[in-house]
């Protein structure tokens, strides 16, 4: 399951890529997220970051960005875009931490996102239902337990990529990691990423022409 061609023994597994290393989730965070009180060039130097970084993530993964657009529909325009830069530090984070072990991201087939999506929205469905009919939330208390739910699942799986996250981005006043849907796009992308490579089937088999 891990790429190279020639001596491809000695590459690593790329489902080993997770949890993500610190100094791939700092280096992340320092590019894409300015610091309190931000200068002119810093808000500058962190949207030229995203912007390098959708790029990347159109070129490399298509299908994973034209179906993040479409769950983005489903949102408030400021949420969406949020929810979107969080997607784009955990791009950037577990991208370096590929370089760093001398792996390149695979390219998710079309079918597996769609597979992908298709678990992921049958999921929250049964969720939600259950929410409301058994738990007798309303769809907000609803959408709020289940951020919480993947909030947990999320510090489980990348302990220190959840500390880093909540200490930087919980520095703001009332802070809460369940109402901040930079969070959540972190979390989706997670999950998406760590499902793709945990199996080749899901790599693209032949290269994707723009």
């Amino acid at each position: 399951m891990s790429e190279g061609g020639l001596g491809q023994e000695k590459q690593p597994i790329i489902s080993n890529l997770f949890p993500v290393g610190e100094q791939s989730i700092l280096r992340a965070f320092s590019d894409l997220i300015p610091p309190k009180k931000p200068t002119a060039d810093q808000i500058a130097s962190a949207e030229a970051a995203a912007d390098e970084e959708r790029r990347i993530l159109r070129e490399t993964n298509p299908y994973v960005l034209t179906s993040f657009k479409i769950f983005l529909e489903f949102y408030t325009e400021e949420k969406a875009k949020q929810i979107l830069r969080g997607a784009l530090i955990f791009h950037r984070a577990l991208r370096k931490e590929a370089e760093s072990k001398g792996v390149t991201l695979p390219t998710f087939s079309e079918q597996f996102v769609e597979d992908y999506d298709q678990q992921t929205q049958t999921s929250a469905d049964e969720n939600l239902e259950e929410a409301l009919r058994y738990k007798k939330l309303s769809p907000e208390e609803a959408a709020r337990a289940f951020r919480k739910t993947n909030i947990v699942i999320f510090r489980n799986l990348e302990p220190e990529f959840s500390k880093i996250v909540e200490r930087g981005l919980g520095a703001e006043e009332n802070w809460l990691p369940e109402e901040d849907f930079r969070y959540k796009g972190i979390i989706y992308q997670d999950l998406l990423f760590r499902a793709g490579c945990s199996d080749a089937k899901n790599f693209q088999k032949t290269p994707y022409i723009r």
